[in-house]
């Protein structure tokens, strides 16, 4: 019984070589598990660089600017900020990828 149905088969790798020793470390495959979270981690992957370009050019100009107005204080709301909209994204992701899967298993 396979524990891991959908884990990555590295393995059958060795088994092809011939070997004991292995020998074909690039020639796995992704499994559809793997496939089906790909959409979720392109979401992941364009939100937190969206984030970052955020970050870098307007809010960091932002705190520069409110400094003397805010001090340390909006520094810590900035960076609370990003913490919060990067959460938002992982979840945002993560209900892609099982909303996704859902609807492929209901079909």
């Amino acid at each position: 019984m396979d524990l891991y149905p959908h884990s990555l088969d590295l393995c059958s790798c060795r088994e092809q070589a011939g070997d004991a020793g292995g020998g074909c470390l690039g020639s796995f495959l992704i499994r559809p598990l793997q496939r089906a979270l790909i959409p979720g981690a392109v979401l992941r992957a364009i939100g937190a660089e969206v984030l970052h370009l955020l970050t870098t050019y307007w809010i960091g100009h932002l705190v520069a600017r409110k400094t003397h107005t805010y001090g340390a204080v909006g520094i810590a709301l900035a960076v609370l900020l990003w913490v919060y909209i990067l959460g938002r994204i992982i979840v945002a992701s993560a209900g892609l990828n099982a909303a996704l899967l859902y609807g492929r298993q209901n079909r």
